[in-house]
């Protein structure tokens, strides 16, 4: 059966929309091109599709242009645009990590720029877009994020971008019975844009108006994120707010939150990254003191900014947060100390977390050689990443080996491998070092281990040491948990005389 909306849904929640836009700005909603709380929050969604069809320059490519890595350079120029929020195509948990990071690799490759090539060529030359985005996820993989945004700069009047699990609770708050969470399909793009153009009708009569089909996004967008974090929404006629879920699963949104970050932890922190104790003592101040109070003397939240685990939840709050006069005029007078306290925070907490966010684990939701109850374990355990690698911090309190403090620096690297280690193994601290990046490396490939007294060996394939910053004489604090899982290392691991 097609998916619909709930005309009793949708009236309920447009009742709620009416009412948040005139509590947010005073001014009543009868337009979306005229409201001015939607001017500041949903209107960079129009100049991003502008920007970014520019930087594309589709219009002059070429079958000639085809495997010249042309195509490709102008696509990434068009996702990597600071005014892009849709995709995180920023390299924040490294460049392999990147949703687009096969364009890079596919550029480098004449026979991979060839086959991408084509296919974007097709996207925005011709018309065959169910063949193309069945090609796309041949690039791509099922990463529906980046595929829906290259739609979406095609033609902003039929496609539109994707954020999962958002849309999955607005549709359910819509009375739809629609999933996008695991789904990258065209098929299932096409009912997704298919809702949203219902929701439009809807919206236009509504209002008695023209809206667009990024106006009914935006509505829809706004009820799942804004509103539902300001405890805005309409009681559905269930009487219960939706659960915001996986296609069903029990993980809901709290498990893509890692634990909080205290004061005392971000405190030691900042001191970590360079800080000056007076500085660290400031930025803590603004975060759990005033800022905290405004946030509360709004209703978003109940007793201090400390409580939020989300580093997107932190940003959206940082935004709002950013709006008041109280803030603007503080800032001003502190000469930006309050906006530099809060991306402090912010790069603190995606730091501890590593910022894990749902999109990492697409790739085990996809695998189909594993039954479904490995993959809700697998889920679980890769969602355990973000206390792992806290966990780690807190351990090691620095590099294991170097003692270096700035974790922005540091990556989570495991003893017993991720690929071959349980899944209690995979989240245990004491399966785990907190290194310095050419340490992790050397380690990751078996070029160097630890004896149980915790003395570094180097394996005879490792070339000219030195210029890695490893030398013989450097030794980590190992327990007696480390272990067992150290031992298996240097038996399976560590490079003994290979070529």
């Amino acid at each position: 059966m097609k998916p619909t909306i709930s005309l009793q849904s949708f009236d309920l929640q447009f009742k709620a929309f009416t009412e948040f836009l005139n509590e947010k700005s005073g001014v009543p909603f009868t337009s979306f091109a005229s409201h001015p709380y939607l001017e500041d929050e949903e209107n960079y969604k129009f100049d991003l599709h502008r920007i970014a069809r520019k930087e594309l320059q589709a219009g002059s490519w070429t079958e000639k242009d085809i495997g010249s890595g042309r195509i490709i350079s102008s696509v990434i120029d068009a996702i990597e645009l600071k005014e892009n929020n849709i995709v995180r195509w920023q390299a924040q948990n490294g460049e392999t990590a990147r949703p687009h990071h096969s364009l890079y690799l596919a550029r480098d490759d004449r026979d991979k720029s060839v086959i991408a090539e084509t296919a974007l060529y097709r996207l925005y030359c011709e018309a065959d877009d169910e063949a193309v985005f069945a090609a796309l996820i041949d690039i791509f993989g099922r990463s529906y994020a980046v595929i829906a945004y290259l739609f979406f700069i095609k033609d902003r009047t039929r496609y539109l971008p994707i954020a999962t699990e958002t849309f999955d609770f607005a549709f359910e708050l819509l009375g739809a019975e629609f999933k996008t969470s695991r789904q990258c399909s065209w098929e299932n793009y096409s009912t997704f844009t298919g809702l949203i153009d219902e929701l439009k009708t809807l919206l236009t009569r509504a209002l008695g108006g023209e809206v667009s089909l990024l106006d009914a996004h935006s509505f829809a967008w706004i009820l799942a994120r804004q509103m539902r974090r300001a405890d805005k929404l309409a009681i559905t006629p269930t009487g219960n707010e939706p659960s915001l879920t996986r296609n069903g699963s029990a993980l809901d949104s709290q498990n893509l939150h890692t634990d909080n970050v205290d004061e005392a932890s971000f405190d030691k922190w900042l001191t970590n990254i360079g800080k000056s104790p007076k500085t660290a003592k400031n930025y803590r101040r603004a975060i759990a003191g005033v800022m905290s109070d405004w946030a509360v003397k709004e209703g978003w939240i109940k007793d201090s900014l400390f409580e939020i685990s989300s580093v997107l939840d932190l940003e959206s709050m940082a935004k709002e947060i950013a709006k008041l006069p109280i803030y603007q005029d503080r800032n001003t007078i502190g000469k930006g100390m309050y906006a530099a306290a809060m991306k402090a925070y912010r790069d603190c907490l995606a730091d501890v977390s590593g910022a894990i966010v749902s999109e990492d684990i697409d790739e085990i939701i996809n695998r189909r050689d594993i039954t479904e109850t490995e993959r809700a374990s697998m889920v679980s355990t890769r969602l355990g990443q973000g206390r792992f690698r806290k966990d780690l911090i807190d351990y090691w309190d620095g590099c294991a080996v170097t003692r270096y403090k700035n974790t922005r620096l540091l990556i989570a690297s495991h003893i017993k491998p991720w690929k071959i280690a349980s899944h209690e193994d995979r989240v245990d601290s004491f399966n785990g070092l907190l290194l310095l990046p050419n340490l992790d490396k050397a380690f990751d490939l078996g070029f160097v281990t630890f004896e149980e007294n915790g003395e570094i060996l180097l394996s005879p394939d490792l070339e000219n040491p030195q210029a890695l910053g490893v030398k013989k004489g450097m030794k980590i604090n190992l327990s007696d948990k480390h272990q067992e899982n150290m031992a298996y290392h240097r038996d399976n691991i560590f490079r003994v005389n290979q070529i």
